[in-house]
């Protein structure tokens, strides 16, 4: 995700709707769900994006490893199994830069911003920044390492299917 945010993050509208919510067909959360599996020693991944509006995933994991012996009869090669509903919460908004007119500001050109080198007049203008209830990051396009984590900008909670 933090990838695909640094790739569209001086794009006002794309910005807008991420933190809106309104962007799941951009983010392969399943993807992340089987790498995270695979870590835990889990295989046979089922996962769907939710279809309900909400922002999210569906996740069904099994063991790969059997239970093994324990104190219950026949359980000793059962595989266990967990699912959960992931739901991605926006933390925060964007905000565009606005014109002296109050409109946004165009957008910019591709060959157009800061050179290494160059003078300070390339430099590309801020096309607003992310607002969060705490504290608000103004974006720069000349410093995008400086921007929030992904875990300031959103969070995940376990739902309800």
């Amino acid at each position: 995700m933090r990838t695909l945010f640094l790739t569209n993050v001086l794009n006002g509208d794309w910005l807008r709707d991420v933190l809106d919510g309104d962007r799941i067909g951009t983010y392969d959360g399943c993807a992340e769900a089987s790498r995270f599996a695979g870590l835990n020693d889990a295989g046979q991944v089922q996962c769907a994006r939710l279809s309900d509006g909400r922002w999210g995933f569906h996740v069904k994991v099994t063991s790969n490893k059997p239970m093994g012996r324990s104190i219950l009869p026949g359980t000793e090669n059962k595989h266990a199994n967990a699912s959960a509903t992931a739901v991605v919460q926006p933390r925060c908004r964007f905000e565009p830069n606005l014109d002296d007119d109050g409109s946004s500001p165009s957008p910019l050109p591709e060959n157009v911003g800061g050179t290494p080198g160059g003078d300070d007049d390339d430099k590309k203008p801020s096309p607003g920044k992310i607002a969060c209830d705490d504290r608000d990051w103004q974006i720069d396009p000349d410093h995008l390492d400086l921007l929030p984590d992904m875990a300031d900008l959103f969070t995940v909670r376990l739902a309800e299917d």
